[in-house]
């Protein structure tokens, strides 16, 4: 079961950790209002660790079903100039199971400025939220380790792992911020979704 509210990203499957992920399905799945921030590095060396890597903040609103992808705030090396977002608001029978949605409800272009579904004011930054949570953040991982955003230190979080496809592979509640996907999930060195969600 997957909690209203909650924004899960597709990528294309990927072969190499040097492939470039563009086009990127996010399924909503309604019933709540939602935010999530959306991780990406390099995939293969430890540049993120002298803070090259790039964050782009994702809010859903329920009532009306709106999307909104906010600025992105870092960079690094070979960083998408333009991704495509798809937005596929789930429904039983619409934004379900492996594959690619045939046909998504809203289509964002994105270049590193705010876009959304529907027109609306400026995202507030992810600095300024009154929660005292972190966002919860997706990121895509190429090989063993995963460092989470510093937000994240010390405090007891949900992660998930899943493949490309979204499918889930393993779910636990881990307090460190280094993750490492064969020693704690006993899964091989390859490319997955790690989810983070801060326990509430």
């Amino acid at each position: 079961h997957i909690r209203a509210g909650s924004i899960v990203p597709l990528g294309p499957e990927i072969q190499y950790a040097t492939e470039r992920a563009d086009t990127i399905e996010l399924r909503v799945y309604p019933g709540a209002n939602g935010s999530f921030t959306m991780y990406e590095d390099e995939g293969d060396n430890y540049n993120y660790e002298t803070g090259k890597y790039a964050t782009i903040p994702i809010s859903y609103v329920d009532n009306p079903k709106n999307v909104v992808i906010g600025a992105r705030s870092g960079s690094f090396t070979n960083m998408d100039a333009k991704k495509v977002f798809n937005i596929v608001y789930v429904s039983s029978n619409h934004g379900t199971g492996e594959g690619v949605t045939s046909q998504s409800d809203c289509q964002l272009i994105y270049t590193g400025s705010q876009v959304s579904c529907n027109p609306v004011g400026v995202l507030p930054s992810q600095g300024s939220a009154p929660s005292l949570l972190p966002s919860d953040v997706s990121m895509r991982i190429a090989g063993n380790f995963v460092r989470l955003p510093n937000a994240f230190s010390g405090i007891a979080k949900n992660i998930s792992v899943m493949d490309c496809s979204g499918k889930l592979l393993h779910r636990a509640v881990l307090k460190k911020n280094v993750i490492d996907v064969r020693k704690d999930f006993g899964l091989p060195g390859g490319v997955y979704i790690v989810k983070a969600e801060a326990v509430r």
